[in-house]
């Protein structure tokens, strides 16, 4: 998204870009899903508010992915690593049943969590990549042989402290017919509070609640 434009002090729609082509969407509600920091880069706030919403600290964790020729488990699985273990990340998922497309049958998609401080220091994908498929290893001497192929996305991640419980924008902003939602609007931040988030905004704007 490049811009949420404002009229006055109500919403008046979206531009973004696709395919190199900058497009426009006329809407009077708009639900903002980005990282908090960076809602200020996309649309007027009131300087207030955006002191507030830049004074919200974040951190970085990575999400590893590897698509796997055959299953490691014949149950989806989802372990969580002490950090006492002495491995690279912090915890791992088994599934095959995302779709066919990222796991087609007897494949399966394996996913890695994992920060810049259990790796121990900030390294480049493919360092990160190394060092998490070499303690797989030693989990499961068969891994790196299942590999297809592997890749990195590192995402923002609210700094979940007492600082953050006072900055915290509630789901209404001061501009008419702005919202916010997603799994950074309270903890914990995961799909099921993205989920419940979303829905307490649809209901708001329906005028339910």
């Amino acid at each position: 998204m490049k811009e949420i434009r404002v009229t006055g002090e109500q919403v008046d729609g979206v531009v973004y870009v696709e395919e190199g082509e900058e497009k426009e969407i006329k809407a009077s509600n708009v639900i903002s899903t980005m990282p908090l920091k960076d809602l200020p880069k996309v649309v007027d706030l009131p300087k207030q508010y955006e002191e507030k919403l830049r004074g919200i600290d974040y951190t970085e964790f990575m999400i590893v992915y590897f698509g796997l020729d055959s299953r490691l488990s014949k149950y989806d699985m989802e372990v969580m690593i002490p950090r006492k273990e002495g491995f690279c990340f912090n915890s791992f998922v088994e599934v095959s049943n995302i779709t066919r497309e990222v796991a087609p049958e007897g494949k399966s998609l394996f996913s890695v969590i994992t920060t810049p401080c259990t790796i121990g220091k900030r390294a480049d994908d493919e360092k990160v990549l190394d060092a998490i498929t070499g303690d797989l290893n030693k989990l499961f001497p068969e891994f790196e042989r299942k590999v297809l192929w592997r890749k990195t996305i590192r995402h923002p991640c609210i700094a979940v402290n007492k600082e953050y419980i006072a900055l915290k924008p509630s789901f209404v902003t001061p501009i008419k017919g702005l919202y916010l939602a997603g799994a950074q609007m309270f903890p914990l931040q995961d799909m099921v509070t993205a989920v419940v988030s979303g829905h307490t905004v649809s209901d708001m704007i329906i005028g339910t609640k």
